[in-house]
């Protein structure tokens, strides 16, 4: 999250979960249920979320597992690539933050 904590604004609210990742699937599947829990008053409000995960974020990431609890969600898939090409070719952070020297 520090690379990504340098391209958002300070008027984000950053949520941070714990997968608990084991042969026994049970405790993963709780963890993201709590989490559709606590996102789904947020995106019922209006709320625009991001969710900032590693690897590939609809094989077998955080977000393919979300998204089939939050059924409703309108989804717009970013690619890391596209960010780090964004910011190259504007000089501007992503997701309304200020850019920030490295």
């Amino acid at each position: 999250m520090t690379i990504a904590q340098t391209h958002l604004s300070d008027q984000v609210e950053h949520l941070a979960f714990d997968v608990p990742m084991a042969v026994d699937r049970g405790p993963a599947q709780a963890a993201y249920d709590e989490m559709a829990e606590l996102l789904a008053p947020k995106l019922a409000a209006g709320r625009t979320l991001a969710i900032y995960a590693r690897a590939t974020p609809l094989f077998y990431g955080s977000a393919m597992y979300l998204l089939h609890r939050l059924p409703d969600a309108q989804i717009e898939i970013i690619p890391r690539h596209y960010i780090v090409d964004r910011r190259r070719r504007t000089n501007q952070a992503p997701f309304g933050g200020a850019q920030r020297a490295a």
